[in-house]
């Protein structure tokens, strides 16, 4: 159900022209928000998909022109699960407008934005850091992000998600780099990187820290999906943590008995390899 769709239906208008996008038919009154008022307790779960559903327009229009007298709670109080998908900057920082309090999971998906990596980035960081401030239950946090490249910012707003439990990094190259600085952090659980397309290029800059005792004082669950080489600088500085389970997805990793031998000492700890997916 469109989101829109909360409002009366005399306020809305669908696009004529592909891709048909729900968007208001004039300025929003105070009135028209009492039925959205209502509903939008009862929302629990959101995908929000670029191009399908709502017009830019109209999400700009629930961020401005939402009226004092509804401004005493979030837009959506009791939402549990977010998935915002996008392509481009535009919807990017929109995405903040739907965080509450009781937001437990979100999931960001960006591939083909346009635009400077370092602006894009920004919003990126501002959009996390804004998140880390308002849900500050956040247990999952998935990022799959193309042309990522935001390193010290990024370690230092992961921390900030002190209840956080469960991470996946889809972001390339950083994500090894992000992974080796995360150490500290006391409450993730399940930690998934995708490294592939690593650029060695820029290995000189990756620097493997030693592991100490109690680093990654939680982690149980490690997924690497890339090459041999991005693997082995990853696993240098996580394991061995307490992990339980380590899946490599790669084409190729040579002797991995011997990497199970080497890096996790644990008797219940499982190896496996696989395809890239």
């Amino acid at each position: 159900m469109p989101l829109l769709q909360l409002f009366s239906e005399s306020r809305l208008i669908i696009g004529s022209r592909p891709p048909k996008t729900w968007k208001f038919k004039h300025y929003l009154r105070p009135g028209d928000w009492k039925s959205f008022s209502r509903y939008s307790p009862f929302v629990r779960h959101l995908t929000f998909r670029e191009d399908e559903g709502v017009a830019c327009s109209a999400l700009v229009a629930l961020a401005v022109q939402r009226p004092a007298q509804y401004r005493t709670s979030h837009l959506l109080p009791n939402l549990v699960f977010l998935n915002w998908i996008i392509s481009s900057s535009d919807y990017l920082a929109l995405c903040a407008i739907m965080v509450s309090p009781s937001l437990t999971s979100l999931t960001l998906t960006m591939k083909g934005a346009g635009g400077l990596l370092t602006e894009k980035n920004d919003v990126i960081g501002g959009l996390l850091c804004t998140t880390a401030n308002i849900a500050q239950g956040l247990k999952e946090l998935h990022l799959d992000i193309e042309g990522f490249w935001l390193v010290k910012d990024m370690v230092d707003i992961l921390i900030s998600f002190h209840e956080l439990e469960v991470l996946t990094l889809e972001v390339g190259s950083p994500g090894a780099f992000i992974a080796r600085d995360l150490k500290a952090h006391p409450t993730i659980r399940k930690l998934k990187l995708n490294i592939q397309d690593f650029n060695k290029s820029i290995t000189h800059k990756f620097k493997p820290l030693t592991y100490h005792e109690g680093d990654y004082p939680a982690l149980e669950e490690l997924t690497i999906v890339g090459d041999w080489y991005a693997t082995n600088l990853t696993l240098r500085s996580i394991v061995p943590a307490p992990t339980r389970t380590l899946t490599v997805c790669s084409f190729s990793l040579p002797n991995l008995r011997r990497w199970q031998s080497v890096y996790l000492k644990e008797e219940k700890t499982k190896f496996s390899d696989g395809p890239i997916i």
